[in-house]
């Protein structure tokens, strides 16, 4: 989701009357703000204005339908709108919506997402993007929570309109920062195109899945902070034991990795970390002089942990151990990054079948090690 949209618009619904004088207006705000001559016009039912020339000028369209008007500013390239700041822009938008009487109006990216729909006419607004206009008879949005994620910006005219502006680069996706944004304002959005929406769930499920961050001690907890690292470095060092130990240690073991490993402790349980870290004192004890870093070292504890399914923790201790790809550790850090259980199995099943297919030296005992496990498992 970061693509950057080619150009970006306008989109005014007004419930007011046409009104010649206030387009023509318009019309040379827009010629001014960008520095471009009205070049030609055609008619209705949309009426176009365009200013300058070439592929993709700037145009404002006209749509009188029913009890309402429609202003669509068209095709403000990048280009352009550097060339006259985003300031010079906000005030074009204000311009035209003070102008034109806009009753709801809102900057559009390429693609169309946040223009004004009929249902927003008619009720609840669903949509945000950098600008946004409510006209007087619209009830401004709450001011966002202190708290919040987002900037929001707000400003209320004399008459009660409401511009506000979220503070993102009108260009990019920003569609976490829409999504913060809304929830800050208490807006329910429409539905967001599919791939975002797919990206955006599988963060969120991700975050939830994910242990909180490690307590940050004060100065005064110095006493119990001490007695809380040494039971952890206790812990794994007992199931370790001395000679794996000593490689973990030489890595891992200092304050702020082990206020990190006791969350892990009580997010995944001890047993599975412990197991985990014993596969990790074994990559080192094979060679591996590079600690892993974080993310893969949480991944290697994920992968023994959320694979329950298979079997017994030994077995599983040993699928995972396989699975550790020096020396890149790609498959760690994508096993911490996933939300999904059923990927992490797959992933050690995946490890299983190699085993069973190899036939090196390691993996053959490892192979029959691993079968007898299964066998004394209960079914």
């Amino acid at each position: 989701m970061t693509t950057a949209a080619p150009w970006i618009g306008f989109h005014l619904v007004s419930l007011a009357a046409p009104d010649a004088a206030a387009l023509d207006a318009a019309a040379r705000a827009v010629g001014e703000t960008f520095g471009l001559d009205l070049a030609r016009t055609a008619p209705p039912p949309w009426e176009r204005l365009v200013f300058g020339s070439g592929d993709a000028p700037v145009t404002l369209h006209v749509r009188r339908s029913g009890d309402r008007v429609e202003y669509a500013l068209l095709h403000v390239s990048r280009e352009r709108f550097d060339a006259c700041a985003a300031g010079a822009v906000e005030s074009l938008f204000e311009t035209l919506c003070r102008r034109l009487r806009a009753d709801l109006a809102r900057t559009v990216q390429h693609g169309g997402w946040a223009i004004v729909t009929a249902g927003e006419m008619q009720g609840a607004i669903d949509a945000i993007d950098w600008l946004q206009y409510l006209g007087p008879r619209r009830t401004a949005w709450s001011e966002p929570r202190p708290s919040g994620p987002t900037r929001v910006r707000a400003r209320v005219f004399e008459d009660g309109a409401t511009l506000v502006r979220l503070d993102v680069d009108p260009f990019a996706d920003s569609w976490r920062t829409r999504v913060a944004a809304a929830a800050d304002l208490g807006i329910p959005l429409r539905p967001l195109p599919e791939k975002v929406a797919n990206e955006i769930e599988s963060e969120t499920r991700l975050r939830e899945a994910l242990p909180p961050e490690p307590r940050v001690w004060r100065e005064d907890e110095a006493a119990e902070r001490d007695t809380s690292r040494a039971r952890t470095a206790s812990a794994i060092e007992r199931g370790l034991g001395p000679d794996l130990f000593g490689h973990f240690r030489r890595l891992y073991v200092d304050g702020a990795l082990l206020d990190r490993f006791a969350v892990w402790f009580t997010h995944y349980g001890q047993e599975p970390a412990i197991a985990a870290f014993r596969n990790v004192a074994r990559v080192h004890h094979g060679g591996a002089s590079e600690p892993f870093d974080a993310i893969a070292l949480e991944g290697c504890v994920k992968m023994v942990a959320w694979s329950t399914p298979l079997g017994p923790l030994a077995m599983r201790e040993m699928l995972a151990d396989h699975a550790i790809d020096l020396p890149d550790l790609g498959m760690p850090r994508y096993i911490r990054n996933t939300w999904d259980p059923d990927i992490v199995v797959g992933v050690l099943k995946l490890a299983y079948a190699a085993i069973r297919h190899c036939t090196c030296g390691k993996c053959g005992p490892l192979l029959r090690e691993i079968e007898r496990l299964e066998k004394e498992t209960p079914s």
